[in-house]
């Protein structure tokens, strides 16, 4: 047996010892309540939590990541600029790239700046502080994962990669299942160690910090109230004092809600189509750019309603970029009349000031 082999493999068995040991002592410094700090390990890829043990365990079994060079998910800084530049070699991290770019930029202009860290822990902070260091904390992560290739020699990042991956799953009508095996396939054939997410799971919830969230709200099970602000806290309806859970019949402690609203907020979205360049200047479209055809309806603001409206609101109407919304249900059936019951009701927000082939397509 070659005895150079066996001393090279004590040396990085010795390396990779003391690297671990390294890890655990900063991730010691960062867990949560539940005394649990992300995995770094090559399965988990810092999505999932798990205690310190845990995670010391996983490392040996699977390894650590090998794209995860700067731990920010344990404390580490991560340097940054708004201006990327091409990697000096193919084996670096890809730089990020114009789709990434654009993606990102909308999500956190280039005007959100720099917090200030020089601030002690005892001096007063203003909320406007806290929520901008939030937003940093956001614009970092997912600065790291647009510059964590897919897996190694990609000229993709898995950042890049979800979201084409997401916006064919819309496009297409993908299940979540089907989703999650196009992932266990890609993550056979890739070459290892890679960085693809486990699951539809995962991989949406990389893209949360994107603006693509939505809140979920328990209700009661018949509509009388939502569990939501005041009532946050209750177990049992306000109004009819029906129980907010399912009667549960196994050992597990999760509570499942008996009716749950899934609230996908307007605000930030229309802040987003401003803030998109392809999408903002299509916000004054019903204004500038329309064909006024005497008689021809393409578009809501040909109608009369809309034209009337304008009549009894000047100063609103005066202003192309203030937003007019249509609300629509589909197959909305709240007394149960109709011939088909379902569990969900989409009720659905459409802003108008769209040309018609972006707000009016099926």
């Amino acid at each position: 047996m070659n005895m150079d082999w066996i001393h090279n493999k004590n040396r990085l068995s010795n390396q990779y010892r003391a690297g671990i040991q390294s890890f655990m002592e900063v991730a010691s410094q960062h867990v949560d309540e539940k005394n649990e700090t992300p995995c770094p390990c090559m399965k988990c890829q810092n999505m999932n939590c798990h205690s310190l043990s845990v995670v010391q365990a996983h490392l040996w079994q699977y390894g650590m990541s090998v794209v995860y060079h700067t731990w920010i998910y344990h404390g580490e800084q991560f340097e940054i600029t708004r201006q990327a530049s091409p990697p000096a070699t193919a084996q670096e991290a890809p730089r990020l790239d114009d789709y990434t770019h654009n993606i990102l930029n909308d999500a956190f202009p280039p005007d959100l700046g720099v917090v200030d860290d020089t601030l002690g822990d005892n001096e007063d902070v203003g909320d406007d502080t806290d929520m901008h260091r939030v937003e940093m904390d956001k614009y970092e992560k997912l600065i790291a994962e647009s510059q964590q290739q897919l897996f190694l020699g990609s000229n993709a990042s898995v950042l890049t990669a979800m979201v084409q991956f997401m916006h064919a799953k819309v496009l297409h009508h993908w299940s979540n299942e089907s989703f999650d095996q196009m992932l266990q396939i890609l993550s056979a054939i890739c070459p290892q160690p890679h960085s693809i997410p486990p699951s539809f799971y995962a991989a949406n919830k990389m893209l949360k910090d994107l603006g693509l969230w939505h809140e979920k709200i328990d209700a009661c099970i018949y509509d009388c109230a939502l569990f939501y602000k005041e009532h946050k806290s209750k177990d049992k309806c306000p109004v009819c004092d029906e129980p907010r859970y399912k009667p549960s019949t196994s050992k597990k402690k999760t509570m499942v809600p008996q009716k749950v609203l899934r609230y996908i907020p307007l605000k930030p979205r229309l802040q987003r189509l401003f803030m998109f360049e392809h999408t903002a200047g299509d916000m004054h479209w019903h204004k500038d750019k329309r064909v006024d055809d005497e008689g021809v309806m393409r578009h809501p603001v040909d109608s009369i309603a809309w034209k009337e409206f304008d009549k009894m609101y000047l100063e609103f109407a005066e202003e192309p970029r203030n937003i007019k919304l249509g609300l629509a249900t589909v197959g909305f059936n709240p007394f149960g009349n109709m011939s088909t019951s379902y569990s969900m009701w989409p009720v659905m927000v459409v802003p108008y000031n769209l040309p018609p082939w972006m707000c009016m397509k099926q």
